[in-house]
């Protein structure tokens, strides 16, 4: 089934606009969901989704890489620090361990915000 080239919806063959944004459709101007999207221009929708989606990675790293939630360490530092052997360290392997599942929270809470909102294959 082809798609409009202004919105990326899908359309019928047989159609000389869009009913969902009124641009002129033709055969030449219409791409299959089988071509690659590196075919023709860059659709509005797909450049909102190509923003929206870099704004969570940024926001995703930004708060694993300069967050400071931990005794003045990021995210990423507490989860990775290197404990002694000793009994007294024993909070060193309780803040690595909050810090090991916040930040696998925020990379699952990311994840997932890159996947709501994407079209569903038909």
């Amino acid at each position: 089934m082809p798609f409009c080239r202004e919105c990326g919806k899908e359309v019928e063959v047989n159609w000389n606009t869009c009913p969902f944004c009124s641009a002129n459709i033709s055969e030449s101007r219409m791409k299959s969901n089988k071509q690659s999207s590196n075919d023709g221009p860059v659709t509005k929708a797909q450049l909102n989704r190509i923003l929206v989606d870099s704004f969570i990675i940024i926001v995703t790293f930004s708060y694993l890489f300069l967050y400071s939630g931990y005794n003045d360490l990021t995210i990423f530092e507490a989860a990775t620090l290197e404990c002694g052997t000793t009994f007294e360290n024993s909070w060193c392997y309780e803040l690595k361990d909050e810090a090991m599942l916040e930040m696998l929270l925020v990379i699952l809470l990311g994840i997932l915000a890159l996947i709501t909102g994407r079209p569903k294959d038909k």
